[in-house]
């Protein structure tokens, strides 16, 4: 019996490092699908769905939501060639392209209450309208296939408006559509671009010398592209190095997610782990683990990684692995720079304390109220300042994103406070107004790692007249049952470095 179980044993080990061994130096391109390759391609692909979705909100359009044409944009999908990218005025967008995962059968295929058929090997995808009720029901799935480690199978499924991905073994079948049925009347059309209708644009876009200028003219500026550009050198690199540093700790990676910050000068990873041996491969069990790391750009290619504890949650699977490394872009740093390099990242993830802020008031109810400050949108490199004009000496978060279109006679802020509810029972409400506001846009926020949640804070868009210096914001408050109570921060300034006279009022109801 013992010889038995330990020949099970040795069968299990052998079996474990055959399959290692297959997955070659890094795990990606042949072999069993890893799991980081798996999460690199899935982070890639479906935010390019997504840039591509959002650029049809800016694109002009009709009163019921038409994009006018013509289009210059529009997402591709090459299975022959195995990427997806973003094409602009019939360009490659080189920061919206991916290649996808090798040695895999690539197929697109439409699923649309008429029934399920195959695409062309190259196809291109454009957004006709944006209001949802009239966009076409259907769905598009990219479906990879096949490594020679079994049936492997990963796809991707999206529409006008929405993303996902799966994956699994054995063979994969697009599902027949179950959303809803089409309205022929209202309907903007398929998202599908027939060769006759790429043809005919192509001549427009030949026709039209301002076409390639105005479809490639970027809206982040030259940092945020420098920024991007430091991003996606680094971005595959970053899954296989959290990969290969998991493995050290004798762990085996069962999920990761990587997601860049706002500014892409940060990051934050999230990685669950198991540790199997043989004997736990063949009898079920074996230790967890997770960790949650923030990752900083440091300047000259080199990113800096360290696990900390989850912001929003404590552990929850068996232990945190404590990971800590530097990651550099095309070549290795010198064993005599490492210790400043690490010394450097240390330094720059310390937290750093935010003072209370002098604009603040408890109402009765026992809710403090903070006016954190103001800035003009987007906020990323400006700075912010106060209700009375004077500068503040950090920024309570970072958006690089504009919240509208520009105007010669219309200017946009963002502007930030924070509620400190005091323990009660039952729920809590607020209601709030800003004098003179002809535009509201409301927008989550992150810190620049990008974790969405940021200590209470709320933030949001207002648009203003050009010439407006000043406005007003009145916040009503209340807890469980009791009645609502009212502040007013009064005369706040639109202008840096000009007091029109801010006061803070507390109103009986």
């Amino acid at each position: 019996m013992a010889v038995a179980l330990l020949l099970l044993v040795a069968v299990g080990v052998s079996w474990w490092m055959t399959a290692d061994s297959l997955s070659g130096a890094d795990g990606w391109g042949h072999g069993r699908l890893r799991e980081s390759e798996r999460a690199y391609y899935v982070s890639r692909v479906n935010r390019i769905i997504a840039n591509w979705q959002h650029m049809a909100m800016d694109a002009p359009r009709s009163e019921d939501g038409r994009v006018a044409e013509p289009y210059h944009t529009s997402l591709v999908i090459d299975t022959t060639e195995q990427a997806v990218w973003i094409e602009r005025a019939g360009r490659v967008d080189r920061s919206n392209y991916t290649e996808l995962p090798s040695g895999m059968r690539w197929e697109i295929h439409r699923s649309a209450p008429e029934g399920n058929r195959r695409l062309p090997e190259k196809a291109r995808f454009k957004i006709r309208g944006v209001y949802s009720k009239r966009i076409l029901p259907e769905m598009l799935y990219l479906v990879g296939r096949g490594r020679r480690l079994g049936n492997m199978h990963i796809y991707f499924h999206f529409d006008a408006g929405s993303i996902g991905s799966g994956y699994g073994s054995g063979q994969f079948q697009a599902q027949p559509y179950q959303g809803r049925s089409p309205d022929k009347d209202n309907c903007y059309g398929s998202i599908v671009v027939t060769d006759n209708e790429y043809e005919t644009y192509r001549l427009t876009l030949a026709a039209d010398p301002n076409a390639v200028a105005l479809a490639q003219a970027s809206k982040t500026g030259p940092i945020m592209a420098e920024n991007l550009r430091n991003w996606l050198a680094v971005e595959k690199q970053l899954y296989l190095e959290i990969d290969r540093q998991v493995g050290l700790e004798r762990f085996d990676l069962k999920s990761l997610e990587i997601e860049p910050g706002p500014d892409y000068k940060a990051a934050h990873a999230e990685v669950r782990a198991t540790q199997q041996s043989g004997l736990r491969r063949i009898l079920g069990g074996g230790l967890s683990a997770e960790a949650y790391l923030k990752l900083d750009y440091l300047g000259d290619d080199v990113w800096y990684a360290k696990a900390w504890p989850h912001p929003d949650r404590p552990i929850r699977l068996g232990r945190q692995l404590d990971l800590e490394f530097l990651i550099s872009v095309g070549k290795d740093i010198p064993a005599s720079e490492q210790d400043s390099w690490l010394d450097k990242g240390r330094e720059k993830q310390q937290p750093v304390p935010r003072p209370p802020s002098p604009w603040r008031v408890t109402l009765p109810n026992g809710a403090t109220v903070e006016f954190i400050g103001i800035c003009e949108n987007p906020s990323a490199g400006k700075t912010w300042w106060g209700p009375d004009g004077s500068p503040l000496d950090y920024a309570p978060y970072v958006n690089p994103e504009p919240y509208g279109p520009v105007r010669d006679d219309r200017k946009i802020y963002e502007i930030v406070w924070r509620v400190d509810w005091p323990a009660h029972q039952g729920s809590s409400g607020m209601r709030y107004s800003v004098e003179g506001s002809v535009g509201t846009y409301s927008r989550q926020i992150a810190d620049r790692y990008g974790n969405r949640l940021i200590g209470g804070l709320h933030a949001e868009g207002y648009a203003f007249d050009k010439a407006r210096e000043m406005t007003t914001l009145t916040l009503r408050l209340k807890l469980g049952d009791q009645d609502y109570e009212t502040v007013v921060f009064e005369n706040i300034s639109l202008v840096p470095g000009k007091d029109p006279g801010f006061e803070i009022e507390l109103q009986d109801e």
